[in-house]
């Protein structure tokens, strides 16, 4: 198996030798010490064998001095497969595009994956990376984590810690966030408790401070509902203070929400037309001609097909489809009934969110149309905290 391989190396050739004496074109072989191997005899006068390449060189001569003619039948190796090789370029550039992309996978930065991530936005850590010259194609080799997290931590003062481990291609990046630090009042500066919105106290529990208000009084935004300025009775006198209280209120919540009646209807032609990209980190290859909508009036479906690797990593080679369908529109009046259902789900999605986190209890609905647009309103009502400190000038 050796020997084979070695000759598959060096290269060798199949010849067939032809005259009067082939014993003899042997013996002067052997004299020369021209190797050959896989000796087959076809007749009397003429005979097969293989040799390398070096040794077909010397053939010729030893040939006519045995009175034998030698003709070429076949060649074999490495070097005879290189050639040809180089005659096939389409071929020969898939092989080096394939060494390439080994290459690739083993020494440059190929995908990113970013963790740790809470209120600051992967995308600003992976731009920060960029600035400090590292993304999609930078050789590995030539990534410090240790310096590099010493420049990322000094440019996101938002950030307590940040590392990057790369493993083969994907690096990963994991940070943490630097906490807020909660802000101490500053006490000895005299402030009021003012209402914050409107609403009809529930409950008022005031440790410090002159209550102005009382359970079951209504009360506007703006209003001071605790002051800082509190009156001594028995000495009649004042002092100021810093307001503290625990103010609960019922606030009402309102949403309105509208449609125009007057819409338009969408109809496919039953046309539509497919086109094809590649997107290869920061380069895009579109496999059509112009860019731009293919019809006038269309609905696009982009397909993304993403190259994924068996670690569960992504390489930043992208197969992009694009399907563009064909549609008439038409002028169509829509039924208030099919429609206004909608849109008091949308009011009461608006209604729960400004509640800020409170139960919020539907009070009542209200659906009108005027000038051809469809209203509907909803109210709610809950309980929260109101009051906001403010510093007494």
């Amino acid at each position: 198996m050796l020997q084979h391989f070695h000759n598959f190396l060096r290269g060798s050739v199949r010849c067939t030798v032809t005259g009067a004496r082939p014993v003899l074109f042997l013996n002067r072989c052997a004299a020369e010490e021209i190797a050959f191997w896989d000796l087959r005899y076809r007749d009397v006068n003429c005979l097969a064998l293989s040799m390398s390449a070096r040794d077909y060189r010397r053939i010729r001569p030893v040939a006519r001095a045995s009175g034998c003619s030698v003709r070429l039948t076949g060649k074999c190796g490495a070097l005879y497969e290189g050639r040809r090789l180089l005659r096939r370029a389409v071929l020969l550039m898939g092989v080096l595009c394939l060494c390439g992309a080994m290459w690739l996978m083993n020494a440059a930065i190929l995908s990113f994956d970013v963790t740790g991530c809470e209120t600051v936005a992967p995308a600003a850590v992976l731009d920060a990376l960029r600035a400090e010259g590292v993304g999609i194609g930078t050789l590995t080799r030539r990534v410090d984590a240790s310096e590099l997290r010493d420049r990322i931590l000094l440019a996101m003062p938002e950030l307590s810690w940040f590392t990057v481990t790369i493993r083969g291609s994907h690096a990963v990046v994991d940070v943490r966030e630097r906490g807020k630090t909660p802000e101490i009042p500053d006490r000895s500066r005299p402030a009021d408790i003012i209402a914050d919105r409107d609403g009809v106290i529930e409950i008022l529990r005031a440790s410090h401070g002159e209550e102005l208000v009382k359970p079951g009084e209504a009360v506007q935004a703006g209003q001071v509902l605790v002051s800082g300025l509190v009156h001594l009775r028995l000495e009649e006198k004042t002092m100021l203070t810093h307001a503290e209280a625990d103010i609960f209120a019922r606030v009402w919540h309102q949403s309105t929400a509208a449609l125009p009646l007057f819409g338009e209807t969408k109809v496919p032609t039953g046309r539509k037309s497919v086109r094809y990209a590649l997107s290869i980190g920061k380069f895009r290859i579109n496999f059509y001609g112009k860019g731009g909508n293919p019809f006038a009036k269309c609905d696009k479906i982009i397909d993304r097909y993403e190259v994924a690797l068996s670690d569960g990593s992504i390489l930043p080679v992208t197969w992009i489809r694009e399907t563009s369908i064909e549609y008439e529109s038409f002028p169509q009046m829509l039924e208030e009934s099919a429609v206004s259902g909608t849109l008091l789900d949308t009011a009461h999605r608006r209604v729960r969110a400004d509640g800020r986190g409170s139960v919020v209890s539907r009070l009542g609905e209200r659906v009108w149309t005027e000038n051809g647009v469809l209203y509907v309103r909803a109210t709610g009502e809950s309980v929260q905290k109101i009051g906001v400190t403010v510093l007494r000038e």
